[in-house]
C-alpha cells in the first residue's frame, strides 16, 4: 500500500436519514425536469443489496483509482487530491474527459460529487446496514447530455443501464474478493476537507494509503 499525503485512498435502512446532497437542493432537478443553463437534467437511481459488511464496501467506493476494474466503459480515474478527481471514458463510442470534485462525504453513509468540467453531472452513493454482513446501496445521478433530442434518449438509456450494471459488478467485486482493497476515512463537508488533526483528535483513524490489487 503506498502512502502519500496530497492523495487519498479511497468504503439506509435505519431511523436517521442521510445528510442532504446536492442533489436534495433547490438548484439541481429531483424529477429530471429543472432546467439548468436553458437545458435539463436527467435523473438515474439505482440500488443493490450486497453481502457484505457496510464499512467494507464504503471503503471500497473511496478507492476511485479501481473503478475501471466494475464500471463500463470507464477507462481511467485519477486521483488529483483529497476531493478532486480526473475521469476518462467511453460512451456510445465517443471518448470524454471531465473533473469532478466530492462536495460532502461522510464514512459509512455517504458522498456526493459534481462535475466542474465537461458535461454537467452530479451524484450520491449512499450506504445503509441492512442486517451484520449486509447493507443497502443507492447511487444516485442527475446527468445534462448534449447532442440532438432522439440522441439524448438514447444516451439516457445507455446510462441507466450501465449505472445499474456497475452495481452489479460492484456486488460480485466485492463479494468476491470479501475485504476492501484500501479505504479513505476522512470527511468533506460543503467542499471543505476537514483536517486530519481534527479527525485524530475525534477518534476516527485515517488511512492515507492507496489499497491496491
Amino acid at each position: 500500500m503506498d502512502t502519500y499525503g496530497s492523495k487519498r485512498s479511497r468504503g439506509k435502512l435505519g431511523a436517521s436519514k442521510p445528510p442532504k446532497t446536492p442533489l436534495d437542493r433547490s438548484d439541481t432537478t429531483v424529477d429530471g425536469n429543472a432546467p439548468l443553463d436553458g437545458r435539463h437534467l436527467h435523473r438515474i437511481e439505482k440500488t443493490i443489496e450486497v453481502d457484505a459488511p457496510l464499512r467494507t464496501c464504503y471503503n471500497q467506493w473511496t478507492q476511485f483509482e479501481t473503478f475501471p476494474q466494475f464500471m463500463e466503459g470507464i477507462i481511467q480515474v485519477e486521483q488529483l487530491d483529497q476531493k478532486r478527481l480526473h475521469w476518462v471514458a467511453e460512451i456510445a463510442g465517443d471518448r470524454k474527459e471531465w473533473d469532478a470534485e466530492i462536495v460532502d462525504q461522510v464514512p459509512d453513509s455517504l458522498i456526493t460529487w459534481r462535475s466542474t468540467s465537461g458535461e454537467v453531472n452530479h451524484g450520491s452513493v449512499s450506504f445503509a446496514k441492512i442486517e451484520p454482513g449486509r447493507c443497502r446501496i443507492t447511487l444516485l445521478m442527475t446527468y445534462q447530455p448534449k447532442g440532438l433530442k432522439e440522441r439524448i434518449g438514447d444516451a439516457i438509456g445507455l446510462l441507466s443501464a450501465r449505472v445499474e450494471g456497475d452495481l452489479q459488478r460492484f456486488k460480485k467485486f466485492i463479494e468476491t474478493r470479501r475485504h476492501e482493497t484500501g479505504a479513505w476515512r476522512g470527511e468533506i463537508e460543503k467542499g471543505r476537507v476537514r483536517t486530519h488533526r481534527k479527525l485524530a483528535r475525534e477518534g476516527e483513524s485515517l488511512d492515507l494509503g492507496r489499497g491496491q490489487l
